[in-house]
């Protein structure tokens, strides 16, 4: 391993080492150990440096899914390969660089994935939080308008109840109307009614001799019809003989007390008459009021009915709202974590990028001949291409002068090479002094 390191960090055209001879060697050797040991001792200790550009690498060479012992291959002959301009690298150092290339690809590719895999995760989990709140939207709008509807049927139920007690108003003064109004109708049928009886029953029982009970049965109707005290008295000792012995003064006083009742029945009759077409138009209107008190009571109670069940649609869509909302709520976090995964190998990619694949290739297209010679050795035009053989005819082209090999060190002194430094070398290593600079702050 170490050989093969020498053979990397040796430039293609550098000359073979002169060979000393041994009392040449054996002469020096003594001076250079002690110039050695007398400088080691003056010096101080030099800090170890480490170029930013290679620690970029280094990381990314890490990350890779490669065995150790093929990370370390590749981490100890990268300072040997990138190192050196491109145009100066041997076969050995572009097949490292191209590995090296590989394993840098294959570690964007990866994150580039795992940042695709979190995107595709979170715009899933998206699109079921889009799912939740549009439940939700539903939810609540279904349970407005279930509020809206108890509102309206509060409102009905309400003037069902008001219409009821209104009703029941009228009915109760229709009736007291009624009443009033058929108080003397009522007390004419009544009293008629008693009058026929008499007339029919007990008159009639007097008649055939059986005298004393209807008699005392007639008393009260009697003292109402005021027939007379004298009338009175003889109506009671006629009363109490038998029909065979009753002369021509108890059948006067008979006949006299029939009449008085068939007057008092035909009076009855006429006021009954004269007051029933009345009676019946209260009647009729006591009816229809009642009727408008039942229909406002059904009234009263759909109402009710409708506003229960109202009410029960408004309590289920109310708690299927609640339901959406607690889901929503507890996909939150979800969303939340994933969207910080996201953001995570978002971030991780753009350091890779920023840190190690910027830093790659800028090591990888690392030229010896100035930039403008280095793009048109890259990419020449067709103009280009025409003009080259008349500049060359024309005018002689002075031989470019090899670069300066930019490190020579020995491979055990890997670490200390630093070549030299572009601007996106500069970025990189400010970026990485900066947590640094904070954390001493």
């Amino acid at each position: 391993s170490r050989a093969f390191c020498q053979e990397l960090s040796r430039p293609p055209s550098s000359p073979a080492p002169r060979t000393r001879s041994a009392s040449e060697s054996d002469s020096m050797a003594p001076q250079k150990r002690a110039a050695k040991t007398a400088a080691a001792a003056a010096a101080p200790a030099k800090r170890e440096r480490k170029d930013p550009m290679l620690s970029g690498i280094q990381k990314a060479l890490e990350m890779a899914q490669l065995p150790d012992p093929c990370k370390h291959m590749l981490s100890t002959a990268a300072p040997h390969c990138l190192g050196v301009a491109r145009e100066e690298r041997h076969a050995s150092q572009r097949m490292i660089v191209e590995m090296i290339g590989e394993v840098v690809s294959g570690v964007c590719s990866g994150l580039v994935a795992e940042r695709d895999a979190q995107e595709d995760r979170l715009t899933t989990c998206l699109g079921c939080r889009e799912e939740l709140e549009a439940k939700v939207k539903d939810a609540e709008l279904v349970a407005t308008t279930a509020a809206e509807v108890v509102a309206a049927k509060a409102a009905a139920a309400t003037g069902a109840e008001s219409a009821l007690a209104s009703a029941q108003h009228a009915l109760q003064q229709k009736t007291e109307a009624q009443r009033e109004c058929n108080e003397d109708f009522d007390k004419a049928k009544a009293q008629r009614a008693v009058v026929d009886k008499a007339l029919n029953d007990d008159f009639k029982a007097l008649l055939q001799g059986d005298a004393e009970s209807h008699f005392d049965a007639m008393q009260p109707l009697l003292t109402e019809i005021c027939l007379g005290e004298s009338l009175l008295s003889a109506l009671s000792s006629t009363c109490r003989k038998a029909p065979s012995d009753r002369g021509p003064f108890d059948s006067l006083v008979l006949e006299q007390l029939g009449e008085a009742l068939r007057e008092r029945s035909a009076a009855c009759a006429r006021l009954v008459a004269e007051g029933e077409p009345a009676a019946e138009a209260r009647a009729a209107e006591v009816a229809v009021v009642l009727a408008a008190e039942e229909e406002a009571a059904q009234a009263r109670r759909r109402a009710a009915e409708a506003l229960a069940e109202a009410q029960a649609s408004l309590s289920a869509s109310e708690v299927a709202a609640r339901v959406a909302r607690e889901t929503l709520a507890a996909h939150a976090p979800e969303v939340e974590r994933l969207t910080k995964a996201r953001d995570a190998a978002a971030g991780a990619l753009a350091q890779f990028v920023q840190q190690s694949l910027v830093c790659f290739e800028n090591l990888r297209d690392l030229s010896s001949s100035p930039p403008d010679a280095a793009i048109a050795q890259e990419a020449p035009t067709s103009a280009q291409e025409a003009v080259a053989p008349t500049q060359e005819a024309s005018a002689p082209q002075e031989p470019t002068p090899p670069a300066p090999a930019l490190h020579e060190t020995a491979p055990d002194a890997a670490s200390e090479v630093v070549p030299a430094k572009t601007v996106t070398a500069m970025d990189v290593e400010a970026q990485e002094e900066a947590p640094v600079a904070a954390a001493g702050a």
